[in-house]
């Protein structure tokens, strides 16, 4: 997927990166077609806040998935929730949870509703609270209309960076051998490996790297 840095924001941040962040799709006869927003906020001194958002769109048929037109072409995202790209044209709608508005797919403009992949059969959809690397974070687990299973985190520490909807590779979605892996285009990917508790309630295993191997015990708990 090709990521798009579309907005610098100064001021007041978002009023909820992660309201918007991660994963929003559609279906059609092609197959699902989805835009990925992953927000960073950073707070400065004098209260100041500058924020980065980059979109990625995505297209996935079978299980496969690849980047979809107009993955590469620039965008615009505005404080108003307004998603701007080369055929498409979407409004987020804060009360019913959805983009709605135009999008050029299968060679026509369509009218859309952009959702956010639910909780479906698999037992590990949900939020989970835990830590990586880095600090705490939470992670979500999804699964879409086509049974993909999708994960991300959000960084919510009270710390000068937040991250929201950062992507992660599901390698392995079994609850017994649960694996993802953070996206990254340097040196170190970070991987948790680990496997649903018997009660259904925590996910338990390590996170690791290729610079570091973490021996201690992780738990992600499943926030109800």
């Amino acid at each position: 997927m090709a990521a798009i840095l579309v907005a610098g924001l100064h001021g007041q941040p978002l009023l909820d990166p992660g309201l918007v962040c991660g994963p929003w799709e559609t279906t059609t006869a092609s197959g699902v077609h989805g835009v990925w927003l992953d927000i960073n906020t950073q707070h400065r001194a004098k209260h100041t806040t500058t924020q980065g958002i980059s979109l990625s769109f995505y297209h996935r048929v079978n299980g496969q998935e690849t980047g979809a037109s107009p993955g590469e072409q620039k965008g615009s995202f505005s404080t108003s929730l307004r998603l701007r790209a080369q055929g498409v044209d979407l409004s987020f709608d804060a009360g019913s949870q959805r983009w709605t508005g135009s999008w050029v797919l299968d060679g026509e403009t369509r009218q859309v509703d952009l959702t956010r992949p639910t909780c479906r059969s698999h037992p590990l959809c949900g939020t989970w609270q835990g830590r990586d690397l880095a600090g705490p974070v939470l992670l979500h687990i999804a699964q879409s209309s086509d049974g993909f299973v999708t994960a991300w985190m959000n960084k919510d520490a009270k710390s000068s960076d937040q991250r929201h909807g950062d992507r992660l590779r599901v390698v392995s979605p079994e609850p017994a051998n649960f694996v993802v892996e953070t996206i990254s285009a340097g040196c170190c990917t970070n991987r948790f490996s680990g496997r649903l508790s018997d009660d259904g309630l925590s996910l338990i295993g390590k996170w690791s790297s290729l610079k570091i191997n973490v021996d201690a015990q992780q738990v992600f708990r499943r926030i109800p």
